[in-house]
């Protein structure tokens, strides 16, 4: 019997019992060893890891929460990044902050 189960959708499968946010940083001189064959791809290790959620909206209207999740298991949190050199500028996309429409975060590095 194939029936099933009401509450069942296909949004869901393993998750874990909390999500973070993080900006993961790695020196990337390690990456381009690894892009020339003198790494590994697992050998670099991160140098440090940032957790935004503080600065993150976390859809406030409650759209689509089937597919988002909500609370410490609200997935899809960020989208594209992109660096802006020039400026030390970096652009973080928010997935679902504004209702159904992305916000773009911006900090300053430094």
């Amino acid at each position: 019997d194939f029936t099933e189960c009401p509450t069942h959708n296909d949004y869901r499968g393993w998750w874990s019992a909390h999500f973070d946010t993080q900006f993961i940083l790695y020196d990337p001189a390690d990456l381009a060893r690894v892009a020339a064959g003198e790494l590994a791809s697992w050998e670099p290790q991160p140098y440090a890891v940032l957790d935004i959620d503080e600065h993150l909206f976390f859809n406030p209207s409650g759209v689509e929460s089937d597919l988002l999740g909500a609370g410490v298991q609200r997935r899809y949190r960020i989208g594209d990044v992109a660096y802006d050199r020039q400026n030390g500028l970096l652009y973080v996309l928010e997935l679902f902050a504004d209702e159904a429409a992305p916000v773009v975060h911006v900090w300053q590095v430094k």
